[in-house]
């Protein structure tokens, strides 16, 4: 439900969560246990949402404290927006909780270069 009042497909979510649709599925009609750990904590954010309400449904789904959402690019699209310049824009985006510039958004982290900070399928919002 607030997955579909924010207009975030069901793969979008999935992807971003670093889980299949079909298990998004069945988080979302409660087949499965609850969520826990750092899944609770970027699915919380993906949606916008505390991770008190995604578990108890007690508070208000909108009491998140994000401030905007911000496009995610493929680092092509990024070495793209580089070299030629132009605007960053994407179907999917993400909210993030600090302000930043119209010119942020946000790179899935691939590899472990970035370990502990980000791990592999974390996203690194950047502000040019």
């Amino acid at each position: 439900e607030r997955r579909m009042a924010l207009g975030l497909s069901q793969r979008a979510v999935a992807k971003a969560l670093g889980v299949t649709p079909a298990a998004l599925s069945q988080l979302e009609n409660d087949v499965t246990a609850s969520m826990q750990g750092p899944r609770l904590i970027k699915l919380a954010k993906i949606l916008e949402c505390s991770q008190e309400w995604l578990l108890s449904g007690k508070e208000s789904a909108s009491g998140g404290d994000f401030v905007n959402r911000y496009p995610v690019i493929t680092w092509a699209r990024l070495i793209e927006v580089v070299r030629q310049g132009g605007p960053v824009v994407s179907d999917q985006s993400l909210p993030c909780p600090v302000p930043c510039s119209e010119n942020t958004f946000a790179l899935r982290v691939d590899g472990v270069s970035m370990e502990p900070v980000l791990s592999p399928g974390d996203y690194a919002y950047v502000d040019l």
